[in-house]
Formats: structure tokens, sequence, C-alpha cells
């Protein structure tokens, strides 16, 4: 029974030191520090973030914003990047989301950016799930973010074809516009 005991607890930590390993292979920390992390998060924010007062999508990344997108920082963090083959990077961040009961909503894309400069040559969102709160935003939203990094079709997780709620956009009515870099609504003749 002791043999059983001890062989029990060496396969129970091998295979939370693998769930481990899995999870560190899409970490941001592996990529960049917390003060790099916040210096591309917020170049994100332009394209993520709701517009600064009088702002337009042409104006947005006016300097005189800067104030307005670090004080949003705190509300945003990455909770998973991953470099593809050819030097962009998937991105999985959370925010807070507009809710009684404290939810957050992931947010996953893919950039190309040089990190000496933190400058952003592709962006796009790729996808916004649902409002959740924890644990089940970071469940759901991480078998997203891996499927997507593996190459898989989230097309299964689309609300349109899902009984349960992952994806919440793209949907029928809204697509992301790459050329733009933002969310557009499309009409129903439009479809």
């Amino acid at each position: 029974m002791k043999n059983f005991l001890i062989f029990c607890s060496i396969i129970f930590f091998a295979l939370a030191a693998c769930n481990t390993d899995k999870e560190a292979n899409v970490s941001p920390d592996q990529y960049w520090d917390m003060a790099k992390q916040d210096s591309v998060m917020l170049r994100i924010l332009p394209y993520l973030a709701k517009l600064p007062r009088q702002a337009t999508h042409e104006t947005k990344f006016n300097p005189i914003y800067e104030p307005y997108y670090k004080g949003l920082l705190s509300d945003f963090k990455f909770k998973a990047l991953s470099l593809t083959e050819d030097g962009s990077y998937y991105f999985m961040m959370d925010r807070t989301a507009p809710s009684l009961y404290g939810k957050r909503v992931a947010v996953a894309g893919k950039m190309t950016i040089d990190t000496a400069n933190f400058e952003i040559s592709a962006y796009e969102e790729i996808f916004w799930t649902f409002k959740f709160k924890e644990p089940e935003l970071t469940e759901r939203s991480m078998l997203l973010f891996r499927e997507l990094v593996a190459g898989k079709s989230l097309d299964a997780f689309l609300p349109m074809n899902s009984e349960e709620e992952y994806i919440e956009f793209p949907d029928l009515h809204n697509v992301y516009n790459v050329e733009a870099r933002n969310w557009e609504f499309l009409h129903v003749e439009e479809q």
C-alpha cells in the first residue's frame, strides 16, 4: 500500500509539473518584464480601449491622449503571449468589463511589434470573450488561446455555433477589419 501511495504521489506531481510547463509556455513574463508589458499595452490601448473624449479614430494616437491611456493601464493585463514562427505574437489580455459582479473580458489577437521601440506594424483582434468571473474567464479564454496558437479553427466557439458562451465577437453582425484595425457592424444586407 505504501508503494502504491508513493507511486500515485509521483504521478500526481509529474502531471502537475507538466501542466505548469504548458502554462509557462504562454506566460507573458517569459517574453517581457512588467515594464515592457506596460509599454506594449500602452501601444495597444488606442486600438482596444474606449476612445478618449474628443478623440476620433484618426486622432486617438495623438500624444495628448497618453495620460488617458496610462490611467486605463491598471484595468488591462496580458494573460498569454506566444511567439510565432514569423516573429509575430499571439496575445491575450483581459480587462475589466462593465458589470455589477466584477466580471472581465478576454481579448485575443495577433500583432507584429518592434520590441526595441514598441512600434506596432500589424495588429488584429481575433476574438473577444463574453464577460465572466474568475476562474471561468481564465479556463475558457485559455482553452480558446491554446486552440488559436495551435492553428485550430475557433468556429465551434462562435456564438452562432455554440450553446455555451465562449466568444462574443466576432458574430453574425460584428467583424474585425484588419486594415482599419477596428470592429465593424455588418448590416443585414452585407452578410
